[in-house]
């Protein structure tokens, strides 16, 4: 079982527990907005989609000439 699984796992038996979610989360350092990512929309783990991103280019990047005066 992976990392992401396993603390899903942990999550969830907290919380039928009866552990308030926001609790859990904040208990293991994780936001509820990334469990919620972590999970496709039938509750299963979701696979880490990361690795096939496509590196994004950021409008407001400085270019090299900005970068070396900085450097400077």
């Amino acid at each position: 079982m992976d990392e992401r699984a396993r603390l899903l796992e942990l999550f969830d038996e907290a919380v039928a527990g009866g552990a308030a979610r926001y609790k859990v989360a904040e208990l293991i350092d994780i936001s509820e907005r990334t469990l919620k990512r972590w999970r496709d929309t039938d509750g299963r783990v979701a696979q880490d989609r990361r690795p096939e991103a496509e590196p994004v280019e950021q409008p407001h990047r400085l270019t090299q000439i900005e970068e070396r005066r900085l450097s400077r």
